[in-house]
Parts: C-alpha cells; sequence; structure tokens
C-alpha cells in the first residue's frame, strides 16, 4: 500500500483528488517496464531484499520529486512475497556463534603473530561441529562451510529475506493501472466512511459486490434511492479499535468496485494528513479505473464455505439456498449470506465480520425476526454484547458452528411468504 508521502493528490478546499497517470503514456510506460524488469530479474534469480533495495536506489536515485517512480516500485514491492531461507533458525545459530565466542574470551579482528582467535576461526570451528542439513536439490545432506553460516546468521533480517514470489503486473501499462488504483486505496486507509451508489445494478453483479464486501469483513448497511443501490460503509476511523487492519481491508476492497459494469459513484469522507482534517474524495466509473481483480465474483468467506460443508455432513434437511434480498420496510434492505427452507419455512443468516455494538443492535431491531446473526468475536467492538444480543445470535472465532446455527433455525423459521 502507498505511504502517505507517496500519495500524489490535488487538495482543493475540501475536495481531494488523486494525480492520476495517464496509462497509455509512451515516456511513463518506459520508466514503468524498466521498473518491472529490475523485479522480474530479481524474482528470476531469488535476491535478497537488501539487493532488490540497492538496485532501486541506483534505478531511482535521491530525488525526492521521483514520486511517481517510488510510488510504482512501492506498487512492485507489495506484489513480491519475501521469505527467510535457512535450514536452521537463524536465531538459534547467532546464538550459537555468539556463545562459542564468548566461551574463548575476545576475538582478534585479525589474525596476529602471537596468535589468539579471530570470528572465521569460531564460525570454521562451529561449521565443524553442526550437522548436515538436507540438500535442496535432493543430493545428499551438505556439511556447512564457515561462508555458509556467516550468510545464515542474520538470514532472517529483512535485508536478507529471499525474494520467492512476485505476483507483477502484465505490463507497464498495467502496473500504471494498478498505481492508480493504488492512489485511491492509500486515501481510503484513513477514510471515516464512504458512500457507494450503483444505477440500476444487475442482481448478479450487487451479489458480487456484497459478496466483496463480507469477503473483507466490512460495515455496510444498504438502501434503495430512486432505483440506484446505495451502500453506506463505516470508515476505518468511525471504529474504536483495530483501525489499521479494517483499513487495509477497506482498501483491498476498493479493486472489487471497479469490476461493477454499470455507472456507479463513490463518496468518500477522509481524515487528511496528521492532523485528521475532514476532506471529500469523489469518483465515478469516469474515472477510468482499472481493477485488477479477476472478475469471478466467487469469493466467499472461510466461514462460509466451512458451514456449507458442515451443513451438509449433519443432513438436517434444511435445503441452503444463496442469500437474496430482503426488503425491510421504507427503502431499506438487507441480503443475508445464506437461506434456509424445508417444509414451507424459510430462514436467513447474516454474518458480520467487524461490527460494533450500536450496528449488531441496528441489525437485530431491523432485521426480521427469521434472520439470524453470526458474529465474529474476534472482530468485534465489544466483547460482551454478542451475548447480550439474545437468542438469534452465533458468536464464533474462526468458524460457525452447524449445530448452533440449525438449533435456531428451528426456532426462527417462518411459513414462506
Amino acid at each position: 500500500m502507498l505511504t502517505g508521502e507517496l500519495i500524489a493528490a490535488k487538495v482543493s478546499g475540501t475536495a481531494v483528488q488523486p494525480r492520476f497517470v495517464a496509462p497509455d503514456e509512451p515516456k511513463l510506460i518506459g520508466e514503468a517496464d524498466a521498473l518491472r524488469a529490475i523485479f522480474t530479474v530479481a524474482a528470476d534469480e531469488g535476491w535478497t531484499h537488501g539487493a532488490l533495495d540497492e538496485a532501486l536506489a541506483e534505478a531511482l536515485g535521491d530525488d525526492p520529486r521521483h514520486k511517481l517512480q517510488r510510488g510504482l516500485a512501492k506498487v512492485l514491492l507489495d506484489a513480491c512475497t519475501f521469505e527467510t531461507r535457512c535450514p536452521v533458525a537463524p536465531a538459534a545459530l547467532r546464538l550459537a556463534a555468539f556463545s562459542a565466542a564468548a566461551a574463548g574470551g575476545p576475538l582478534l579482528l585479525r589474525p596476529g603473530p602471537a596468535g589468539g582467535r579471530t570470528a572465521a576461526d569460531v564460525l570454521a570451528a562451529l561449521a565443524a561441529d553442526l550437522p548436515p542439513v538436507d540438500d535442496p536439490a535432493g543430493g545428499p545432506p551438505q556439511p556447512w562451510s564457515p561462508a555458509a553460516l556467516s550468510a545464515a546468521l542474520y538470514a532472517d533480517h529483512k535485508d536478507e529475506q529471499r525474494l520467492v514470489e512476485a505476483k507483477l503486473p502484465a505490463d507497464g501499462p498495467a502496473l500504471l493501472h494498478r498505481y492508480n488504483v493504488a492512489l485511491v486505496q492509500a486515501c481510503l486507509l484513513r477514510a471515516r466512511g464512504l458512500r457507494l451508489r450503483l444505477e440500476a445494478p444487475a442482481p448478479g453483479r450487487v451479489r458480487q459486490l456484497l459478496r466483496a464486501l463480507k469477503f473483507w469483513q466490512l460495515l455496510f448497511s444498504l438502501h434503495d434511492e430512486d432505483g440506484a443501490l446505495v451502500v453506506e460503509v463505516d470508515g476505518p476511523q468511525s471504529l474504536l479499535s483495530a483501525t489499521t487492519r479494517y483499513g487495509l481491508q477497506l482498501a483491498q476492497f476498493f479493486p472489487a468496485l471497479l469490476l461493477q459494469p454499470g455507472p456507479w459513484t463513490l463518496d468518500a469522507e477522509l481524515a487528511w494528513g496528521k492532523a485528521g482534517h475532514r476532506k471529500r474524495l469523489r469518483l465515478d466509473e469516469e474515472a477510468g479505473l482499472r481493477s485488477h481483480y479477476a472478475d469471478d465474483g466467487a469469493w466467499e468467506p472461510r466461514a462460509i464455505a466451512h458451514l456449507r460443508a458442515r451443513w451438509a455432513e449433519l443432513d438436517t434437511g434444511w435445503e441452503l439456498i444463496p442469500g437474496a434480498p430482503l426488503a425491510l420496510g421504507g427503502q431499506r434492505v438487507l441480503v443475508p449470506d445464506l437461506g434456509f427452507r424445508k417444509d414451507g419455512r424459510e430462514a436467513w443468516l447474516d454474518v458480520l465480520g467487524y461490527w460494533k455494538k450500536k450496528q449488531l443492535k441496528e441489525r437485530l431491531d431491523i432485521a426480521p425476526q427469521h434472520v439470524i446473526l453470526a458474529v465474529s468475536k474476534r472482530l468485534c467492538g465489544d466483547e460482551t454484547a454478542a451475548a447480550e444480543a439474545g437468542g438469534r445470535v452465533v458468536p464464533f472465532a474462526e468458524l460457525i458452528n452447524a449445530k448452533a446455527v440449525l438449533e435456531r433455525v428451528e426456532q426462527h423459521a417462518r411459513p414462506i411468504s
């Protein structure tokens, strides 16, 4: 995610407008391709994080005006996975090396005529004592060399971690599109809330958007406005805790909005800058932003997938059906995750990820009695609220208890209207 100093935006009064780049500009494409080439070589050769940082520093220089290039590099870095590659825990190796060094007294910086030990002597002796390690190529176990031991001592430090995977944009224009999206995501990290309006969206696209909202465990509500679907989403600054993680999930949700094929608008209230001044970000489909998410609409929270599997094992006789919009009166709409039908009766299950006591109470007040709520104990705003909420609530930590859901379905199902 772009850091604050890498956000390129124009601020005019209370309005914030990201400075989007043109993905078809030849000069920019050349710069993007050059940066992408560095990461491609780094991934192919398994560079360390430190080696990649050095290559980027040489390519970018230290000119603070190169905000775009540094932003592109940050987008590429976010697409990379680094790991500690060492057959033995580096901390254990350091302990063994430091203990061996301390046991023999002070070390010499270099070999002297009077004898005495150097760090190289300690490493050589320790390497000879360590058991051989498995050969990654499948050959016989290999003995430690002093050089390999020296490199392994700090293999868990950031600079020494190895690049093991890089999910890079396909080409320069794709990287520039990704950068434009990243500008918006960085703005949303400190949003107080946002309002989405979709003009007459297709039902399948509505379900896709709601799956994404639930996948990222966001707090949201829906209502109809002159035939348009309006989604109100709480921002990280509206929560009392977990704002950093929630902000990241709100930002990660944003590319899912870009999959909507019809007209849409986004209006976000931001806490801008260190002082948290109230600003507004307004966007619509005319911005030309392009999502890098696969348009498969197949996201489903792990808790829901597990519940489906357990439900089939229980053989309850209750048919699982997809969630469908429920009119709540007035303009309010609720879209549960799952439905249950049996013998002319039905019930619904709505799963809440992040939530606050006030929102849970409001959801219970507006939802019909045959709607059951599953609420996360990990992502709650009040640990006691779920216990106090009553019999339509199923608290869960990681996975939803299918038997608890079945019990409440049996209690609260009503005839299909």
